[in-house]
């Protein structure tokens, strides 16, 4: 009866310490969206210039973590087809970077609103280009983050969506994830073709992540035909959704608009001309950290494997923004 009761004790002694452990590493995980987390890091911007002769057609912006390590990179073209600067996402890509992430955008120019096929092709060369030469590239700045190229995500917002689908189309092997935000296929007058045909549908098994924003399909003026929503229902996050096999996520923001995640000058160039709705009544920070946590959320859980950060993709009550969520 003493062994037994020993035994009893040693193993009673063993379940509470895992218990213990499995809660402490839970509770050291802060939550994704938490601008205060103790886990967030300080994060520096600078521009690689372009160099045509050393096959780097674009400048490049780079957010990246300041503290020394290893880190995923996040490659992501702005909306208007990379016409839209890619200093009106400074805000939201500084969260992302202190948040763990490298993130690097094209500064792509006036060239690009029709140019969604040679985009693709382009890009092709740009990653290729990363992949040789961003790790000395970022040194050669005195910064310490080392990208991972293996951990690549590719990025688009709005029609920035299109050019980075076909980008994905020629490299999806070399391709970890894939996140598009408040992607939309189609313009009001037909002027360029759509990145995804209404049959097609890619298997690769690829992760992907799908953000939107819930006022994205309201136009900004009552002018019927005249004024189009700038992100059409039919054209925009629940297309893309379907045509993709999982594993995916769709998680919507309902307060918010197309592109409230404008940087201030630019949110409110948006606004007064009420190209987009726009949530104008809303402080745009909870938007912000809702993009970037998501973001994070997303890469820590595909490459980190720390499935602790999947929930905040799935669980709308863990989202610091009213929203609601779906995956496969």
């Amino acid at each position: 009866m003493t062994i037994m009761t020993d035994g009893k004790r040693l193993f009673c002694a063993l379940i509470a310490g895992c218990l213990s452990f499995s809660s402490s590493m839970l509770l050291a995980f802060d939550s994704p969206y938490d601008e205060k987390a103790a886990s967030l890091q300080a994060e520096t911007h600078y521009v690689i210039k372009a160099n045509k002769n050393e096959g780097l057609e674009y400048p490049l912006d780079v957010w990246a973590p300041a503290t020394p390590g290893h880190y995923p990179v996040f490659f992501f073209l702005t909306g208007l087809n990379g016409l839209a600067p890619n200093q009106a996402y400074d805000l939201t890509w500084k969260k992302l970077a202190a948040r763990g992430v490298i993130v690097v955008s094209p500064e792509v120019g006036v060239k690009s609103p029709l140019a969604t096929k040679k985009l693709g092709y382009d890009f092709v060369q740009l990653i290729t280009w990363m992949q040789n030469n961003l790790p000395q590239e970022i040194k050669r700045k005195g910064e310490t983050a080392v990208p991972e190229m293996e951990h690549l995500v590719i990025s688009g917002h709005s029609s920035g969506a299109k050019p980075i689908v076909e980008l994905y189309k020629l490299i999806h092997r070399d391709v970890a994830g894939l996140v598009l935000i408040e992607p939309v296929d189609r313009d009001p007058v037909n002027m360029s073709k759509p990145s995804v045909e209404d049959d097609e549908y890619f298997a690769y098994g690829t992760p992907l992540l799908v953000l939107a924003a819930g006022l994205a399909n309201q136009p900004g003026h009552n002018w019927g035909k005249l004024w189009p929503p700038c992100a059409p229902d039919d054209s925009s996050s629940e297309y893309f959704y379907k045509h993709f096999a999982g594993p995916k996520w769709r998680v919507k923001a309902l307060d918010y608009g197309h592109a409230d995640m404008l940087e201030r000058y630019f949110l409110t160039a948006l606004q007064t001309t009420r190209f987009c709705k726009s949530a104008d009544q809303l402080d745009m920070e909870p938007f912000r950290s809702f993009l970037a946590g998501s973001i994070a959320a997303f890469m820590k859980s595909q490459f980190a494997k720390i499935s602790a950060y999947q929930p905040y993709l799935e669980q709308a009550s863990l989202i610091p923004v009213r929203a609601e969520a779906e995956f496969e």
